[in-house]
């Protein structure tokens, strides 16, 4: 009785790559062919035909084992992508929650950061430090910086220019994307606290209400006479491309602002 062998097949990390031999002849080959056919090109129906009849003389085999490296490159280069990423964010908000702690202990924000003690119409530079967001309900807490661009909402929550800063008089509005900050934002119910740390004082808000506009709604911009902090994410939180309206939740400053210690 013969003793059939059984096939195993090799991980594709333990693949050898072709020499450079190969690779040279390879590609002469295909320089040959393309000069030839670019001399007498075969007519459109011609063409088509002629390479179904050579893609189903492909092994089987060969075929499968290039799908799955090729998936095996996609998957390493997403996990990579996202790794660098997150990881770049976190170091950020790290960072920066390290230095407004520095600024909290001195008691004073040199003039290159911004304060919630500026007056509203002053313009802040983008990316730059106004505080922390924290919201207790969301076990969140989050750096918060001056601008909307796409590389300022990667690593921190943005503040929408020319509306109030956080603690001024007027509607301060904070944006972030719903699967980073802001995304559990859509648990927030009327009554939750949320603070804003500046480099000098606390600021404490309670949630009034929470809901849904559409992008172009520039009533969630409007100003106003009383402290009012405005959160802003897109909506619905697990759609599948760019969302179509935007989640808002509106908070009113209830207490003094206190002083940092």
């Amino acid at each position: 009785m013969t003793r059939r062998l059984r096939y195993t097949r090799q991980p594709w990390y333990t693949r050898e790559f072709p020499s450079k031999r190969q690779l040279a002849h390879v590609s002469q080959v295909l320089h040959a062919r393309a000069a030839a056919w670019l001399r007498e090109p075969l007519p459109p129906w011609d063409f088509l035909c002629e390479v179904e009849l050579r893609l189903r003389r492909i092994p089987r085999k060969t075929v499968l084992r290039f799908t799955e490296d090729f998936l095996w490159v996609v998957a390493l280069a997403s996990i990579g992508f996202c790794s660098v990423a997150y990881g770049s964010a976190a170091i950020h908000q790290a960072r920066q929650k390290a230095v407004l702690e520095a600024l909290r202990a001195n008691s004073a924000a040199p003039a290159s950061l911004a304060s919630a003690s500026q007056a509203s119409d002053s313009k802040v530079a983008n990316n730059v430090l106004l505080g922390l967001i924290e919201i207790p309900r969301l076990d969140t807490a989050s750096i918060v910086e001056e601008g909307v661009e796409t590389s300022t909402l990667w690593k921190a929550v943005g503040h929408i220019p020319g509306t109030a800063l956080p603690g001024e008089r007027g509607n301060a509005v904070l944006a972030a994307h719903r699967d980073t900050y802001f995304s559990g934002l859509g648990d927030l119910k009327v009554g939750d606290w949320v603070s804003f740390k500046s480099p000098t004082a606390t600021y404490s808000y309670r949630v009034e209400s929470t809901r849904i506009v559409e992008p172009d709604d520039t009533q969630v911009l409007a100003a106003s006479t009383e402290p009012i902090l405005t959160l802003v994410t897109c909506y619905p939180f697990h759609y599948i491309g760019n969302a179509p309206q935007r989640y808002v939740v509106t908070a009113r400053e209830q207490q003094p602002a206190s002083q940092s210690q």
